[in-house]
């Protein structure tokens, strides 16, 4: 992404650069994985520290999209997402009252585990010819402690303002794996 954005940079292409954190809605399937797991009783979460994760429900970013696409200046680089950071067990707790679940085990794994399995899953996906949704990139973002962004840019620039918190965010997404048998 840092490549990509560098060479955007000097291409002379205009252009705008979203910085999204964890974008989840219907069909997504790196949080689905979440999903299903709170939804059978258990919450996996990478390393001892608490971590604060910041979230987009998938319609508000592609609302930001076109409204800076409409009003923002060519060049400039936005931090989309909620405006609030959650913990793991603020997560936890929206997912599980989303599916209607009352007991979920928390289980937090320590960083050099998850990066084993990491390696492994990806040297695994490779032989069998399918991306692994757990990977060495995938570990990079997941070990980072602080996802809280501050989307006042975005705000001032072209009026960025998520519609969906988390958890209407959530129950929508819980809602629609559901109904297409996902969960």
């Amino acid at each position: 992404k840092l490549k990509a954005e560098m060479w955007l940079a000097t291409c002379g292409i205009p252009n705008i650069i979203f910085r999204s954190t964890g974008i989840y809605g219907p069909r997504d399937h790196d949080y689905f994985l979440m999903f299903q797991a709170i939804g059978r009783g258990f919450d996996f979460s990478v390393g001892l520290r608490k971590q604060l994760l910041s979230f987009i429900y998938v319609e508000d970013l592609a609302r930001a999209v076109f409204d800076a696409l409409e009003k923002a200046p060519a060049g400039e680089t936005y931090n989309v997402a909620e405006p609030r950071a959650y913990t793991q067990a603020e997560f936890r707790v929206i997912a599980s009252e989303a599916m209607g679940r009352k007991g979920v085990i928390p289980v937090r794994m320590p960083l050099w585990a998850v990066r084993i399995v990491s390696a492994v899953a990806e040297k695994w996906g490779v032989a069998r010819g399918k991306p692994s949704t757990l990977n060495r990139d995938k570990f990079n973002i997941m070990r980072q402690r602080n996802w809280a962004v501050d989307v006042s840019k975005a705000r001032e620039a072209f009026g960025f303002s998520p519609q969906t918190d988390l958890r209407e965010g959530v129950r929508h997404t819980v809602e629609w794996y559901k109904k297409e048998g996902w969960l």
